[in-house]
């Protein structure tokens, strides 16, 4: 597992859509602003950090997680969910895709 993603980047933006890692906030064009837990910051920002690619859930646990946790992975499926009502409701571009057996991906859509 490749440590140095941690701590990367701290926004990300993709349309009128914008992830602050450090406040621990997305904020929508239409004014919305969710606030996040700390899990749920740290899911988003691996997802953004490999934008388009698969984060494995194993990867996902290590890193939010810590080694010595063990959540199930429907732990991190349930956080999945809630994420992805945020964020696809808000944004039509953006995807969280689930790669079966393996993890999950952001995607942007064109």
């Amino acid at each position: 597992v490749n440590k140095s993603i941690k701590n990367r980047i701290d926004k990300f933006d993709i349309g009128q859509t914008s992830f602050d890692f450090k406040k621990f906030t997305i904020s929508f064009s239409n004014g919305k602003v969710v606030n996040l837990g700390v899990k749920e910051n740290g899911i988003i920002k691996a997802l953004c950090e490999r934008c388009n690619e698969v984060v494995p859930r194993e990867e996902l646990i290590e890193e939010i997680w810590g080694e010595d946790s063990f959540p199930s992975n429907r732990t991190v499926d349930n956080y999945i969910v809630k994420i992805r009502k945020w964020i696809e409701s808000e944004n039509e571009y953006l995807e969280i895709q689930n790669v079966r057996g393996v993890g999950y991906k952001l995607v942007i859509k064109k």
